[in-house]
């Protein structure tokens, strides 16, 4: 909980989405092929991101999902 309170989720869950859920979570990024047949990783933008996260956020039962959610998007 200390790390949960040392952070800004409110203001900050965009940036924070961006640092590293869009790169870590399943699902947070697309496979785009190319014209020369190979495939490139694409990650989410700022918005999109963000829109995940509280997505992410917001299936959460209890609130000790809650904590968990937050933690996972904080680390």
């Amino acid at each position: 909980m200390k790390v949960l309170a040392a952070v800004n989720l409110s203001g900050e869950l965009a940036r924070i989405a961006m640092r590293g859920a869009r790169y870590g979570f399943p699902g947070w990024q697309r496979e785009v092929d190319l014209k020369n047949g190979r495939t490139k990783t694409e990650y989410l933008a700022s918005t999109e991101a963000e829109e995940k996260a509280r997505e992410y956020i917001a299936v959460a039962k209890t609130a000790a999902d809650v904590a968990g959610r937050l933690f996972a998007l904080v680390a």
